[in-house]
């Protein structure tokens, strides 16, 4: 059983791109060209495969008829997300994604399989277009900005003083980019709050990705702070201080939690970790590395052997999305080992298969299925696996955070060692950011508790990953946010409304060309796309 949940979680943690994602998506190129997404499908409908090329492209002309489009006007994709040939002598299966222009053209982007999974989300579709089109979410807007220190400064990472870090802007953005003015400012001022020139950066990604670079800067220029950045200088680099450190982003990072190092010219060391305001989401393997780096050091030893049962418990629940829940809930008599089984069982049976009734779960697994159920936005996207996991992982954190030591001891542990919290302040004011002193949080026994958490990462329709693990800090205990039960339970994604494709019994869909106003299909033009149709 261990083996099947391990591979199995190797299988549901890959990106699923676009199948997890909701219609009404934004996508756009570097040149401002808007697509919005309207959804995905997977023939056959079902899973499975067309066992020869006929079949395959006899399905692919009846969609394209359905849909008033011809597979010629489909542009092709291949696992990344490039473009790619249309399948000619291929079986198997394809998706289908449909995305509209704001002037109302629609483009398909299709997507050869060697086999389609009955489970939608588990249809690896990239997010990445043809045409430089990115994501369009705030998350994704950050991520795209290219402010992280490895992004910027590429593989000179390590030794670094703050002229060099400039250095690296520059060469990175260019001498007079909105990025290096930014940085020549923060580096010139010496009085708060600071304006800074936002330009056209990212806000979200300069306070979150961009000050991983200035708030160590800023401790080596002696610039002023808040919080106990002199306490925590005299007990780790009593030795030289601050002034006389480099800064380092690379392989010398102290601990899971930390995003740069500061070395002292007497080679003493001390982590940063840098965050935009109020806090941060510690995953399960800034906690597996912390301990990792604790059985390197005497001391390190002698805190996990005092809490050897507990840091099982950490081990057990770290140890994959789906083990971690089934063999916690197992541990803590949520369920039985036989209704474990029963669990996995079901793993393949698509969404909006009947469970109830069916004699397929427990008694006891069936009433916890069925008060999910009745919060569920869309009954029918609901796959059986993933909601009694959804159900299962929020019980977990719940006993874990209410009947264990795990908080307290997840804490320690991420407390361990020589490092620093930073946190950024700073608003945006028209076209400039106004940029308050960092705060240094030290010592560490800041963090005061860890909350597991699975109501973000445990959908009736997916998985976005493990347990997160929610870092408290400066003497709170609980967690604040709203506890899964008490909202709407979110199946996420939707699929493109178009009935279920039967290419042997040739029933035909209502589909037709237009929907809601929208023009016929058109290629992946280069107006659309930011250059040449490819066949």
């Amino acid at each position: 059983m261990r083996d099947i949940l391990n591979l199995l979680d190797s299988v549901i943690n890959e990106s699923v791109g676009l199948a997890n994602r909701k219609p009404g998506t934004e996508f756009a190129n570097p040149q401002g060209d808007r697509l919005v997404f309207q959804g995905v499908e997977f023939y056959p409908k079902g899973g499975g495969a067309y066992e020869t090329p006929e079949e395959f492209q006899q399905a692919l002309q009846q969609l394209s008829q359905q849909l008033g489009t011809t597979p010629g006007l489909i542009q092709w994709v291949d696992r990344k997300g490039e473009s790619a040939s249309a399948p000619a002598r291929q079986k198997g299966g394809f998706g289908l994604a449909q995305f509209d222009s704001p002037a109302g053209q629609r483009f398909y982007l299709g997507r050869h399989f060697q086999k389609i999974s009955p489970i939608p989300t588990e249809n690896e579709f990239a997010n990445k277009l043809p045409g430089g089109y990115r994501l369009q979410t705030d998350v994704a807007k950050k991520e795209a900005a290219g402010y992280k220190p490895t992004d910027v400064l590429g593989s000179n990472l390590n030794n670094l003083s703050p002229a060099d870090v400039l250095a690296g802007i520059q060469a990175r953005f260019g001498v007079d980019s909105d990025e290096s003015n930014a940085t020549e400012v923060f580096m010139k001022s010496t009085s708060y709050p600071m304006r800074l020139p936002l330009g056209n950066m990212n806000f979200g990604a300069f306070t979150n990705y961009f000050c991983e670079m200035l708030q160590p800067m800023a401790l080596v220029m002696g610039k002023t702070t808040t919080g106990e950045a002199k306490k925590a200088e005299k007990d780790w680099l009593s030795q030289g201080g601050y002034t006389t450190c480099k800064i380092s982003f690379g392989g010398s990072k102290i601990g899971g939690l930390t995003d740069s190092t500061l070395i002292n010219s007497a080679g003493q060391a001390m982590g940063l970790s840098s965050k935009a305001e109020k806090g941060a989401k510690a995953s399960a393997k800034n906690l597996t590395d912390k301990i990792e780096e604790m059985r390197a050091d005497s001391n390190g030893q002698k805190i996990l052997n005092k809490y050897a049962k507990d840091i099982e418990l950490i081990r057990k629940v770290t140890s994959g999305s789906t083990p971690g829940v089934l063999e916690t809930a197992v541990l803590a008599k949520i369920i039985t080992d036989k209704e474990a089984e029963q669990i996995m069982s079901i793993r393949k049976l698509p969404p909006g298969s009947e469970v109830i009734g069916q004699k397929l779960l427990s008694k006891n697994l069936e009433k916890k299925y069925a008060d999910r159920l009745q919060r569920v936005k869309d009954s029918g996207a609901v796959i059986p696996f993933y909601h009694i996991r959804a159900v299962l992982a929020n019980e977990v954190a719940d006993w874990v955070n209410n009947n264990s030591n795990f908080g307290q001891v997840a804490a320690e542990i991420l407390n361990w060692g020589a490092f620093i919290q930073m946190e950024t302040y700073a608003t945006q004011s028209g076209n400039e950011i106004v940029l308050k002193p960092f705060e240094v949080i030290y010592p560490s026994a800041a963090v005061t508790n860890v909350e597991l958490s699975a109501g973000k990462t445990f959908y009736s329709t997916g998985s976005k990953g493990n347990f997160t693990f929610i870092i408290l800090y400066n003497g709170a205990t609980e967690l604040t946010e709203p506890n899964e039960a008490d909202v709407e339970v979110d199946t996420a994604p939707a699929a493109v409304s178009t009935q279920d494709l039967d290419v042997k019994g040739q029933q035909r869909s209502g589909v037709t060309a237009r929907a809601g106003g929208v023009e016929k299909p058109k290629r992946f033009s280069k107006a659309a796309l930011g250059r040449d149709y490819q066949r």
